[in-house]
């Protein structure tokens, strides 16, 4: 939405900062009724609603269960997840990207988000972290280079840098291949389904924690 990412998400995550998780349920329910009747227009047939019944909902996460049926019989399972966990850098309220607005035919929208350099940080302690490595993170961490400052320097712990370096070795051409590159429009599988765009990407990236890594001792 502000990033021009190729890349679109299976599903949605939002960090909270006020709003009780009665206002969030019914606000979320409001908000998917609304445009049931608009994904049509998209080849959506049917919206199924989240089952309040069986929706995680507690003081910290909120997590609502969505299924998109195409008027082929395709159901596409999708998730919109609420944390009240704490927010994790600097955020912006902006316009979102004219071009993404333009396609969907909608008109200005204004929203919060969290800038390039909070994200790219997210990502790292994404890669270091998860339990299963996942080949999108380098690909969200090699684009997202594009926006952040020149000469930006994480303020990750150490650690987490090096976890990260040593964690983007483990993810073969093969395992992007599958999860990343068939997931995108075909003219960017031509571009970035090459081998060669994924050792760049892996380089370009690993370049980084390693500077950073070098950079945080010299302090």
């Amino acid at each position: 939405m502000y990033f021009k990412s190729r890349r679109y998400s299976e599903d949605m995550d939002l960090d909270v900062k006020t709003a009780s998780v009665t206002s969030v349920q019914n606000n979320t329910i409001r908000a998917l009724k609304a445009i049931q009747s608009t994904l049509k227009t998209y080849g959506i047939f049917d919206l199924v609603l989240p089952s309040l019944q069986n929706a995680k909902q507690t003081e910290t996460t909120q997590r609502f269960k969505v299924h998109l049926v195409t008027k082929e019989g395709l159901d596409f399972f999708t998730k919109i997840e609420f944390s009240r966990r704490g927010f994790s850098g600097e955020s912006r309220f902006e316009r979102v990207d004219e071009d993404i607005l333009r396609s969907y035919r909608l008109a200005s929208v204004v929203a919060q988000h969290y800038d390039a350099s909070s994200a790219f940080e997210q990502k790292i302690k994404a890669l270091a972290g998860r339990s299963e490595v996942q080949a999108r993170d380098v690909f969200d961490l090699f684009h997202l280079m594009t926006f952040i400052p020149q000469g930006f320097q994480s303020k990750l712990p150490i650690n987490i840098l090096k976890e990260a370096a040593v964690r983007l070795e483990d993810i073969s051409f093969e395992q992007y291949r599958d999860s990343v590159v068939s997931f995108l429009v075909d003219e960017d599988q031509v571009l970035f389904g090459r081998h060669e765009m994924w050792e760049e990407m892996q380089q370009k990236v690993h370049d980084y924690l390693g500077k950073g890594k070098k950079s945080r001792r010299s302090l």
